[in-house]
């Protein structure tokens, strides 16, 4: 599995509105996600003082994250693979 690092400009939003883009990420990633590799939705940071919003995700095309996006009618300005060290 490969992460994705999902960028958005969200300038002025607001919690119930992030939390209703994370439910939509998280219903169209459990909806799209092909049974022999699952997709998840891995969480978002918001950043208010730049109006962006960064969603992580797991998979294994950059193809699934876009339908994802796409289906969860959560517009987005790149997608870019990602590596994470926590």
């Amino acid at each position: 599995m490969t992460w994705f690092l999902v960028e958005r400009r969200l300038p002025g939003m607001t919690l119930a509105s992030l939390s209703a883009l994370q439910r939509a990420l998280r219903e169209a990633t459990h909806r799209l996600s092909p049974p022999s590799a699952p997709m998840r939705y891995l969480g978002s940071i918001y950043l208010p003082g730049r109006g962006k919003c960064l969603c992580l995700f797991e998979a294994d095309h950059v193809e699934l994250v876009r339908a994802a996006n796409d289906t969860a009618q959560a517009p987005f300005s790149s997608i870019h693979e990602a590596v994470a060290l926590f």
